[in-house]
């Protein structure tokens, strides 16, 4: 691939959210430096984005159900959706 395109960001309001609904606080700047580190070196964390992926695959790939959001986003290209 030789021009990647950007197809899924992790916002870190998102990830303070998870944080504080799951150890009861939010993360320090520090610790959101160390995510980045911890989130490429996980195995878990590879593995369960790569069926995410999968599955999302699955989903886009069905024909019904999306004649909406096609008709909405068609004209809109695919680096703005993201």
């Amino acid at each position: 691939m030789t021009n990647p395109t950007l197809m899924y960001a992790i916002y870190e309001d998102l990830v303070q959210s998870a944080s504080e609904a799951n150890v009861g606080r939010e993360l320090t700047e520090k610790e959101l430096k160390r995510l980045a580190c911890v989130l490429n070196d996980s195995d878990g964390f590879s593995f369960t984005v790569y069926s995410a992926i999968v599955s999302a695959v699955e989903e886009a790939i069905k024909e019904e159900g999306w004649e909406e959001y096609d008709k909405t986003h068609e004209n809109i290209p695919l680096e703005k959706i993201v």
